[in-house]
């Protein structure tokens, strides 16, 4: 079905409720019109009764003026009127002076005063009977009833002209100001219509109606958001290139190397550089899919009440078994149970990149602390290693997507580089959980780094 226009939406309700009322006022026009008319003619006929003269047929029923018998003008209104006078005798009513047309009426009607509706000789008549100067006499007035008729209707048709040319000329004009009041409408059609898919600056309408005004400043807010989005995944899709060019680079020139070896030994080191490699594209890969899943979250995600110490004892476990060999503790400090209201899986992709990290860099014999508390209506994630830290300045950048810090000396000589996406993954989970994060030192002297999130439980 083809949507209909404002303007129809608004006109066409407009025109309907006039026509329906206009045309309910019109008819009651009309019948009111005609009852006065017939009102009118009656009292012209009480004023006949009066004066107790004759008057003479119309000779026609056009709109022109004609002159009665003694050459006078009439009226276009001036109604045919016959008057008679009866006297009552011994042979009943008779008809003692006025006119014929009169003398084959009923004479029953004599018998009561006032006005009456009668017929005869097929004809139709509105008379008006009265009492003369002698009981025995009856004056009596009438009309013919079809000129009444045509005579009141087209009285009643000329007060209803103005009305009906005035309701098409209304419309006329409804149509004119609803036109020119949509103008900014079109403007703003017309602005977007004429726009680069590029082009992302706020859109400008001239005097826009405050209708108007939040449709404007969603559109520009919306622009800008786009805007936003679309440089961040400039900037997001230049890093990933980047990104993906060193591994494989580096991945093809170790494959190279290993071919050319001419010894098992520098084969072998050349394929464990592959290797590595490819674990650390594998990563990226992963960590790149995971961050771009989140960023189009933004209509929120699904929460559900969770035992986060369970989740946390999951990952912890799950990461002490890689690092078994290694030197380095990993500890959970927790209570036997504690209620969050998270997504799972996010959180728990959360907790592994931050221990992963803090492993990462924690030099060998190390250790590093996961620590869960809630209470006040929040629960506090705590991640803590005794690494070698990041300087003050340095923390606000921390999150960034491709921010690698500098590896500490002697703990990554087992492990793929960092692609800078971890802590990436870790600040926007935060963000659709409402969490706030802080970075901070884990002791006076700035060594070590302590993740703290607090989740609204």
């Amino acid at each position: 079905m083809t949507p209909r226009s404002i303007l129809a939406r608004l006109l066409l309700p407009v025109l309907l409720a006039l026509l329906l009322i206009g045309g309910t006022s019109a008819v009651a026009t009309y019948i009111k019109a005609l009852h006065e008319a017939d009102e009118v003619f009656d009292a012209q006929m009480e004023h006949t009764a009066r004066l107790g003269r004759v008057t003479v047929p119309k000779a026609d029923d056009d709109d022109k003026e004609t002159d009665d018998e003694h050459g006078h003008p009439r009226h276009r209104y001036e109604l045919d009127e016959s008057v008679a006078l009866w006297r009552l005798d011994k042979d009943g009513w008779q008809v003692i002076a006025g006119a014929a047309a009169l003398r084959g009426m009923p004479t029953t009607l004599l018998a009561n005063t006032g006005f009456h509706s009668a017929a005869w000789g097929g004809a139709e008549w509105r008379l008006l009977v009265r009492a003369g100067a002698d009981a025995r006499e009856r004056l009596v007035v009438a009309q013919p009833a079809g000129q009444r008729g045509h005579m009141a209707g087209e009285v009643a048709w000329h007060a209803l002209q103005p009305f009906l040319l005035g309701l098409p000329i209304l419309a006329v004009v409804l149509m004119a100001l609803g036109y020119h009041a949509l103008r900014p409408l079109r403007q703003l059609a017309a602005e977007l219509a004429a726009r680069a898919p590029d082009r992302l600056d706020p859109v400008r309408v001239d005097q826009p109606p405050s209708e108007l005004q939040p449709v404007l400043t969603a559109l520009n807010t919306l622009l800008a958001r786009v805007g936003e989005v679309l440089a961040h995944e400039r900037r997001f899709t230049s890093n990933a290139a980047h990104e993906l060019r060193t591994p494989l680079a580096a991945l093809a020139m170790q494959l190279q190397v290993a071919q050319r070896a001419t010894d098992a030994a520098g084969s072998r080191d050349a394929v464990e550089k592959a290797r590595l490699g490819a674990e650390r594209m594998a990563r990226l890969v992963d960590q790149l899919l995971q961050l771009a899943r989140l960023e189009g979250s933004e209509g929120g995600i699904a929460l559900q009440p969770t035992d986060v110490v369970v989740l946390a004892q999951e990952v912890c476990a799950t990461l002490a078994v890689g690092e078994a060999g290694q030197q380095r503790e990993l500890a959970l400090d927790a209570p036997d149970h504690l209620q969050l209201t998270c997504q799972p899986d996010l959180l728990r992709v959360l907790l592994r990149n931050l221990v992963d990290n803090a492993l990462r860099y924690t030099p060998v014999g190390g250790h590093v602390q996961v620590r869960l508390s809630g209470g006040d209506g929040v629960v506090t994630l705590r991640v803590e290693d005794d690494g070698p830290g990041v300087p003050e300045p340095l923390r606000a950048s921390l999150g960034e997507p491709f921010n690698r810090l500098a590896s500490a000396a002697g703990n990554l000589e087992d492990k793929p580089e960092g692609v800078g996406l971890g802590l990436s993954i870790v600040r926007r989970i935060a963000e659709l959980h409402g969490a706030r994060l802080v970075w901070s030192a884990a002791d006076a002297e700035g060594r070590g780094l302590v993740a703290i999130l607090s989740f609204p439980a």
